[in-house]
C-alpha cells in the first residue's frame, strides 16, 4: 500500500557513481527504461544515450556494471523486461528491433556485486575488466501466420506480470508498440533457434489507433493500458475476441510518459510536467514535482521522469539525470 504522503530518494546516490568499484563507462546519462530481477536486489537499466544495458545492485555503496552495448548491437534500448535469467530489450530503430540478453553466465558476478561470497576491498583500485560482464545476446525473428507486418519505430515495451517468474519460453507475452503506425502488437512463442543463435517469436496486431497519439504501454493486472498524448490514459481489454477500450484518466497529463500500477493506485509520469501522480478511482489523489529540478524528500522534483517500475508496493522512477 502507498503511503498518502510519500517519500522520494534516490536509489543510485551521485556519490556512488564514483565509488572506485565502479568504472567510468559506468556512469549511467540517460535512462530511458528500468526493471528489477526477479532475484536478489539487481536493477536493469537501459542507457538511451550510452547505447548500454546497466546491471546495478542496490547495496550500500550502490555498484553498477555495463552488460551489454554497441559490441554487443544495442543502439537504442528504450524498454526492458526481466524473465529469470533473461533479459529482453526493445532495441528501438534496428531491423531486428528485440534483443535478448542471457545473463546465466553472469550469476556468479551477481553474487559478487551482492558480496555473498566475496567482500570488495574499496580501497583497491580495479581492474580494467574487474567489472566488465561478459553476456551471450541474442536477435529476436519476429514471424506471422499470414504474410508480413511493417512494426514500424517501436517505443514502449511490457509484459504481463502475471508470467513475470517463468522462463522465456513458457508462454511469456509481450506487448511492443509502434509510435508512428500508432499499433500495438503482441508477441509470443518464443523460441531459442539454437542453431540460428537467435530467438524466435510470433508477432500480431493487437489494437490499431485511429485517433490521439499513443506514447506508451502498461501491462497491469486488469488489462494493458496505453498512455495518449493530451488525451489521458486508456485501458486495452479482450471481449468476445475483440479489443475494446476505456478511458482511466481523461485528459490529464498533458504528456504520459509511462504508466503502472499498484494494487489500489495507478501511477503516471507526465514529463511535459515534470510530475509523478497518484490516480485513484476516478482523481489525482496525490501529486510530486510540479517544478523541474531534483530533489528528494516530501516535496520531491524531478527532471522530465519517465520509466517507471515497481519494487513491490514502491514505485521507481527516472529522471534524465538520476534514478
Amino acid at each position: 500500500m502507498l503511503p498518502d504522503d510519500p517519500l522520494a530518494s534516490t536509489l543510485i546516490p551521485e556519490h556512488d557513481r564514483f565509488w572506485c568499484q565502479n568504472p567510468v563507462e559506468s556512469i549511467i546519462k540517460f535512462p530511458a527504461a528500468i526493471a528489477f530481477s526477479t532475484k536478489y536486489s539487481l536493477l536493469f537499466i537501459c542507457d538511451k544515450k550510452k547505447s548500454t544495458v546497466f546491471m546495478a545492485n542496490l547495496h550500500n555503496p550502490v555498484c553498477v556494471v555495463p552488460i551489454a552495448g554497441r559490441k554487443e548491437g544495442i543502439s537504442c534500448p528504450l524498454g526492458v523486461v526481466v524473465r529469470q535469467h533473461y533479459i529482453i530489450v526493445l532495441n528501438s530503430g534496428s531491423t531486428l528491433p528485440l534483443k535478448v540478453i542471457d545473463r546465466s553466465s553472469t550469476l556468479n558476478k551477481s553474487r559478487v556485486l551482492l558480496q555473498l561470497d566475496v567482500e570488495v576491498d574499496a580501497t583497491q583500485q580495479p581492474s580494467e575488466d574487474s567489472n566488465s560482464t561478459r553476456v551471450k545476446v541474442y536477435d529476436v525473428s519476429l514471424w506471422t501466420n499470414s504474410g508480413t507486418i511493417n512494426l514500424g519505430h517501436l517505443v514502449s515495451l511490457t509484459a504481463n506480470p502475471s508470467l513475470q517468474t517463468l522462463g522465456i519460453e513458457d508462454d511469456s507475452i509481450l506487448y511492443v508498440l509502434s509510435f508512428d503506425k500508432k499499433r500495438v502488437f503482441k508477441l509470443s512463442n518464443f523460441t531459442l533457434n539454437a542453431e540460428l543463435k537467435e530467438f524466435t517469436a510470433k508477432v500480431e496486431l493487437f489494437f490499431q489507433y485511429t485517433n490521439g497519439q499513443p506514447l506508451c504501454l502498461f501491462d497491469g493486472d486488469e488489462g494493458l493500458s496505453v498512455g495518449i498524448h493530451n488525451r489521458g490514459i486508456q485501458r486495452l481489454s479482450c471481449v468476445d475476441q475483440s479489443v475494446q477500450t476505456e478511458d482511466i484518466v481523461r485528459k490529464n497529463p498533458s504528456i504520459t510518459s509511462v504508466i503502472t500500477c499498484t494494487d489500489e493506485k495507478l501511477v503516471f509520469t507526465d514529463a511535459h510536467d515534470h510530475t509523478l501522480n497518484f490516480f485513484d478511482k476516478d482523481r489525482v489523489t496525490k501529486s510530486l514535482g510540479d517544478t523541474q529540478g531534483i530533489r528528494d524528500g516530501f516535496s520531491a522534483t524531478f527532471n522530465s521522469p519517465s520509466s517507471l517500475t515497481l519494487k513491490r508496493t514502491c514505485p521507481c522512477v527516472t529522471s534524465t539525470t538520476k534514478l
